[in-house]
């Protein structure tokens, strides 16, 4: 799915828009506004996964916008997020120095991708 990064916050598209083009055209006929936008946390996940659940209604100050573009991201839900990350858990970070049996998806939730990409994976010493 198609989501806005806008000054780093992942939003989706806002109603009877659907791409940077039609955004572009909207935000230079409505520069002095607000413009409501459903932004998704980037708690408890890593981009380009998020939990659908975990988004609330913001609004953006569209003459402060900075940087904006689109991306290719993945929207789940609690469960299917935690089932995928358990899945990455039992592959990758079994192999992991810093990992520990009692790990829960809980500690792994802002660390590693759901494609098995971990900022703070050390591979075991045989």
């Amino acid at each position: 799915m198609k989501l806005l990064n806008i000054d780093y916050n992942y939003c989706y598209y806002p109603e009877n828009i659907s791409s940077l083009e039609e955004l572009c055209t909207y935000l230079s006929e409505n520069y002095n506004s607000f413009m409501q936008l459903e932004v998704l946390s980037t708690e408890n996940c890593v981009e380009p996964y998020f939990i659908g659940e975990d988004s609330e209604k913001a609004l953006i100050n569209i003459g402060k916008i900075r940087k904006i573009k689109e991306i290719e991201a993945y929207v789940l839900s609690r469960d299917e997020y935690d089932k995928r990350l358990k899945k990455v858990i039992d592959s990758v970070c079994v192999n992991c120095a810093n990992f520990e049996n009692d790990d829960t998806p809980n500690t792994h939730r802002e660390k590693i991708c759901l494609d098995g990409k971990c900022w703070g994976f050390e591979k075991k010493s045989d």
